[in-house]
């Protein structure tokens, strides 16, 4: 009869309702909260360590006069003279037309390699 009962779970089906859509989501939702949690205080803690780490002290560079420099020499009246200045902006204006600007393509033949 023992071995009746240690085989008895040889022939026993256990029956599982699938989960709902309501559990499925909670667990979903809690988990992803945990995975964030988480994420969020690694990050914040690698922050802080990277804060309070020693820092490196930079390399001060000494700043060198350009050689082939002119500093010239300009008298006071001619900076504080008001002089007209010149608009050059109408220069650099090209009339274009933009219409039949593709005519040239119209009887391209398309070449396959």
């Amino acid at each position: 009869m023992r071995w009746l009962k240690k085989l008895k779970h040889l022939w026993r089906v256990d029956v599982r309702e699938p989960p709902s859509f309501e559990e499925l989501e909670s667990k979903t939702s809690k988990d992803l909260k945990e995975d964030y949690t988480e994420k969020k205080n690694t990050e914040i803690d690698n922050a802080y360590s990277t804060l309070e780490g020693d820092e490196t002290p930079l390399e001060e560079s000494e700043a060198t006069l350009a050689s082939d420099y002119d500093v010239g020499e300009v008298e006071m009246d001619e900076l504080l003279n008001d002089s007209k200045l010149e608009s050059h902006y109408g220069l650099n204006i090209i009339d274009a037309e933009i219409e039949d600007t593709d005519k040239h393509l119209i009887d391209a033949k398309h070449i396959e390699p």
